[in-house]
């Protein structure tokens, strides 16, 4: 997470360490139904968060 997204209290590291793999898939789902469905706003969602796991060095 960034300093930007951080919450204002600790998580377990567990939750931090599923946190990417899940924003991964998310994004990937986004990605795969948003086309598909002609959703726009999907598939800006997976494409942003895209951009904020490659910003992250996440991809």
């Amino acid at each position: 997470m960034t300093d930007s997204t951080r919450l204002p209290f600790p998580l377990h590291a567990w939750v931090e360490s599923v946190l990417g793999p899940l924003a991964e898939s998310d994004a990937a789902g986004a990605l795969a139904y948003g086309p598909r469905h002609g959703d726009p706003l999907v598939t800006a969602r997976g494409r942003r968060t895209v951009e904020r796991l490659l910003q992250e060095v996440r991809l």
